[in-house]
């Protein structure tokens, strides 16, 4: 992730010395009303105002790091606030309820809908100077900003509790099964999942994996579905509306022996029950048009799971396609010109698998 100033680096990274940095003399500046009463947390400022004579040292540590960017307080864990301000986890919990929340799950909640209320969007996300005519529309337009603002912090939510109610155990096993070796992979996708299918086709194909798009619509469900073997891997993304032949198809892989796997939007869709592996990538919100982004952030950290499964083939695997393709190089717009270039795809791939729980957290980063 690009080097941030340090008032709006992601809570995970604020820790040690710079935790030591604002406690209570900084609390004392940010509870100034002056100050707070402009900021969509002024609420919450104004809760700590009044219990300040009753916080604890870890209170107050707390306190000033939630109102040091609330914007992404509103959207951390417990424990990476807890990790920023040098305290415990239960200490953060604690600071929720004495404000007088149920614990810091509603605190946070309460920042979430004051941000999305005010439509603060060009505080949270225009934090780098910008320039251009459709900058200045979006200033010039509040629909366009509410919206945009409202899109993002949907976005933001959806990814946090992904990340946080994922099964890291689950998901390195659902990785394992798309990498392993000889596994013929059938991508499937219907409506808005085609989109999703056609990105994860493309991206399995460069981790050396034989992925193969479920083509019902050119082959005819009939031809399609012969296609799938036992021990063959059915990956299936269905969103809201939830087409029908998605679930005909994996009721069929498992009829027919083959492994299923699933990416939905929600534990309700019906093709559930029918899948050995489920992922739920929820995306609701009240906009009209659900968003993709964690369904495809699902797939695209899948990959970066398998190239650490398999370092060494998948760098025989791209090296090989790039020396027989060299035809295509004044069309290489991809990164992978670039990364053949470094010594090696190993260092990329060092991450222990066990930590991807881990990894998945620091994901968030490139999100804020």
């Amino acid at each position: 992730m690009s080097r941030l100033p340090a008032s709006i680096l992601p809570l995970q990274q604020l820790d040690g010395k710079h935790a030591e940095g604002v406690r209570s003399n900084q609390l004392i500046h940010m509870l100034d009303p002056t100050i707070a009463s402009s900021d969509h947390a002024s609420a919450l400022a104004s809760r700590i105002r009044d219990a300040q004579t009753s916080l604890s040292e870890n209170d107050r540590a707390i306190a000033a790091t939630i109102l040091r960017d609330p914007f992404v307080a509103a959207f951390s864990t417990a424990e990476q606030v807890a990790r920023a301000s040098g305290v415990s986890k239960a200490a953060v919990a604690r600071f929720g309820m004495r404000l007088g929340y149920a614990g810091y799950t509603e605190l946070r909640q309460n920042l979430r809908n004051r941000w999305l209320e005010r439509g603060d969007f060009d505080r949270s996300v225009a934090r780098e100077p910008a320039a251009g005519p459709a900058v200045e529309q979006a200033s010039a337009s509040s629909p366009a900003r509410k919206i945009l603002a409202t899109r993002l912090a949907q976005d933001i939510g959806s990814l946090t509790r992904l990340v946080e109610q994922l099964d890291p155990p689950g998901f390195a096993r659902c990785a394992e099964l798309l990498a392993r070796p000889n596994a013929i992979i059938h991508v499937l996708g219907e409506r808005r999942g085609y989109p999703l299918a056609a990105h994860a086709l493309l991206l399995l194909r460069w981790v050396d994996c034989d992925a193969r798009l479920f083509r019902p619509g050119e082959l005819g469900l009939r031809l399609a579905l012969a296609a799938i073997e036992p021990r063959h891997v059915v990956l299936a993304f269905a969103l809201r509306r939830y087409p029908r032949v998605t679930g005909v198809a994996l009721e069929h892989a498992r009829e027919r022996g083959a492994v299923s796997m699933l990416i939905t939007d929600s534990i309700n869709c019906p093709f559930v029950r029918l899948a050995d592996q489920v992922l739920v990538c929820d995306s609701a919100g009240s906009l009209l048009i659900d968003s993709s982004i964690p369904a495809m952030f699902c797939i695209e950290a899948l990959c970066d799971l398998i190239l650490h499964l398999s370092p060494e083939r998948v760098e025989t695997y791209v090296r090989r396609v790039h020396e027989r393709t060299r035809a295509a190089d004044f069309d290489d717009a991809d990164a992978t010109a670039e990364v053949l270039r470094r010594p090696t795809l190993r260092s990329v791939a060092s991450v222990d698998t066990t930590k991807v729980g881990e990894d998945l957290i620091r994901c968030r980063g490139r999100f804020r």
